[in-house]
This record gives structure tokens, sequence and C-alpha cells, in this order.
């Protein structure tokens, strides 16, 4: 599970030195992104929310996803959130690697305040785009993400439940290989 997150922290094609696990990791991760990128029901809801969220859309959606699959988790998971939430804070699986310090700050910062727990309320949503609009580095509109997503709650949920239908099968596949 941390392998497939530190794809956000490898820069580039110059990973391919590290070790296998990471490697495929760092792949599906990309692989993901992609996907959720190409998608039309995403693509879709991008272009409604474009005016509301210029330069974040991409952000904001992936934040609202995360939001939707943390409230639906059991549609989509058989193991509780909680169960595989704490499996994820508490596994030392890759305690012997050496991730980039930014890296290892998240990762403590996650474990210690359980972040991901707060993502199904409407309250975790607000915090976690507050949190991610404080990190750009230029002016945005992810701290009005929350009131735009209630806003626009019908049309995210809609898109959420199109793309998970679809991802479902693909990223199964992809996580085979």
């Amino acid at each position: 599970m941390k392998a497939n997150l530190y794809g956000d922290f490898v820069k580039g094609n110059k990973f391919h030195h590290l070790d296998p696990i990471l490697v495929k990791g760092i792949i599906l991760h990309r692989q993901i992104d992609s996907y959720i990128d190409t998608h039309p029901a995403v693509n879709a809801l991008q272009r409604q929310l474009q005016n509301e969220l210029p330069k974040v859309v991409s952000i904001a959606t992936d934040l609202y996803f995360d939001h939707l699959l943390a409230r639906e988790w059991s549609m989509f998971h058989e193991v509780p959130l909680h169960t595989f939430l704490e499996k994820f804070y508490t596994d030392s699986s890759l305690n012997t690697y050496e991730f980039e310090p930014k890296f290892e700050l998240l990762l403590a910062r996650m474990r210690e305040h359980r972040w991901i727990n707060h993502y199904s309320s409407l309250e975790g949503l607000d915090k976690l785009c507050k949190g991610v609009a404080q990190r750009l580095s230029f002016d945005n509109a992810l701290t009005n993400a929350q009131p735009i997503f209630i806003k626009h709650q019908k049309i995210i949920e809609k898109a959420f439940f199109v793309f998970m239908e679809a991802a479902n099968v693909h990223l199964t596949e992809l996580a085979a290989k």
C-alpha cells in the first residue's frame, strides 16, 4: 500500500533501481492516475466543475473520489475500512527502505493523526481540501472545494460510481500483473 503511495514522490522514470516491490507500486500508482485522468465520466465531471475550481479541478476530483471511496468503502472491499486503515498505519513491511524525507514525514503524520479515517465525513473532506490547498505553491480554490462538493454532490457521486464500476475491473487486472 505504501509503495503505491510513494508514486507521488518519485519523479521521472529513474526508479527502476529500486526494490521490485517499490517499482511495482510506483507503476501501479501511475497507471491508476492515467486511468482516472482519461476516463470519460471523470473528464465530463471536470469540465462541469472547471469554472468553480480553476487550476485545481483534477486535484479536487481526486479528493472528492477519496471521500466517496471512504464513505462507500463497504461497496468495494470486504475488509472494513477501519481494519484496512489500521493495517496500513501499522504495516512495517517497508520499514527497511529509505524513502525521501518528505514521504517519511507524510507517513508519520498520517499514522499520528489517522488522516484517512476522517475522509468519509464532510468535515474530513473540508480539512483535506484545505490542507492540500495550503501545500500548493499558488492561490487556489481548494479551500472552497467542500461547499462545491455539497452543491454538486449528485453529479459528483454519479461520475464516481460510473468510474468505479469501470475502474474496479480495470484496476483489478492491473494489480494482478
